[in-house]
């Protein structure tokens, strides 16, 4: 065995036994790189890239590193196909569909996780099914078509009954309660909500109980009940603060902050952006850095603090042409007006 091999070797085992460990695998996150760089493009072998993609794949996505996960799941969609691997192929379509998602791509998203559902239903693989129905509803409520996404999630979640998959039905039912919310159906998202939460906790799933407890804030915090929002914030923070979830915590900071600043709180509605600020830039999550300048602009700006409001709407503008992020430019452009406006 070549001392490549044993070096992929090693840090594939490592992270496989690491999921209680992230800060271990955090730190050796540039190896691991390197091994995969080597297994993917040098070593000529389609079964370890194969295990590499999917041993690090809930790595990648934990920490928010979604374009990497693009890039592993389609370079081992290549080997699953050489290998003639069905069952494997329909896991990765799923699991790139959703990356794809998460970089924004959502009509190659939506591409990937047709296939995924082609594929699963001639293979007759159940599971994946499941997971392709419940990853279309999720875009399609994203890309705006909430009854397409109420479709899905209704048949996803009759194929997990029927199979007795308890943790898939929690999860169609986290989506169904996201779905209602758009709606404006909070107290009906709430119950969803409700749902899934003593499921997911009962077989363990500490990813999905965080973002749970995040969705019962939002619906709470809907409904004007915003102290029990704030408590279910911070029990999502320190659920994802737990596991390493760097991109749930920027997001539940943000929900927060934004708690503490409809109460007049505007100190600690600060604090928690710029803390939500730390974390999205060591994670380099620039869409969220420019979110983040923004809002802090708008609660200067608010409080009559001109200057501190046209630097952090400045930054903001700064992040979001660099990103090609429109919505948060204009929205910075707009905010300087005023504030020039205003000086």
């Amino acid at each position: 065995m070549t001392a490549r091999r044993r070096h992929a070797l090693y840090y594939l085992s490592l992270v496989r036994s690491g999921e209680g460990d992230w800060q271990r695998v955090e730190r050796e996150i540039g190896e691991i790189r390197r091994a995969w760089r080597w297994v993917s493009t040098e070593s000529g072998d389609q079964e370890l890239t194969l295990e590499y993609a999917q041993g690090l794949r809930g790595s990648l996505e934990t920490r928010g590193l979604w374009r990497e996960a693009v890039e592993w799941q389609e370079r081992a969609l290549g080997a699953a196909r050489t290998l003639k691997r069905d069952a494997d192929r329909a896991a990765l379509l799923v699991n790139a569909g959703w990356a794809w998602n998460a970089v924004g791509d959502r009509r190659k998203a939506l591409s990937r996780l047709r296939q995924a559902l082609t594929l699963a239903r001639r293979i007759g693989d159940r599971d994946h099914e499941g997971a392709a129905l419940n990853s279309l509803g999720a875009v399609s409520l994203l890309v705006g078509n909430t009854q397409a996404a109420l479709e899905h999630f209704e048949a996803a979640l009759r194929l997990r009954a029927e199979t007795g998959d308890l943790q898939g039905e929690a999860m169609v039912s986290l989506n169904i309660g996201q779905a209602q919310r758009q709606l404006g159906q909070h107290q009906e998202a709430l119950a969803s909500f409700e749902k899934a939460l003593p499921i997911l906790v009962s077989v363990g799933d500490q990813a999905h109980r965080a973002t749970c407890l995040n969705n019962i804030a939002g619906a709470l915090y809907a409904m004007n009940r915003k102290e029990e929002a704030a408590g279910y914030y911070r029990r999502a923070l320190d659920a994802r603060h737990a596991i390493g979830d760097r991109r749930g915590e920027v997001e539940t900071l943000n929900n927060l902050a934004a708690v503490s600043f409809s109460q007049g709180r505007t100190e600690d509605a600060l604090s928690r952006f710029h803390e939500s600020l730390d974390v999205a830039r060591r994670m380099d999550h620039q869409a969220a850095e420019a979110t983040i300048l923004n809002n802090i602009a708008v609660i200067h700006q608010r409080c009559g603090q001109v200057s501190d409001a046209s630097k952090y709407f400045q930054l903001a503008l700064e992040v979001a042409r660099r990103i090609g992020d429109r919505r948060i430019e204009a929205s910075a452009v707009k905010g300087l007006g005023r504030v020039r406006a205003d000086t």
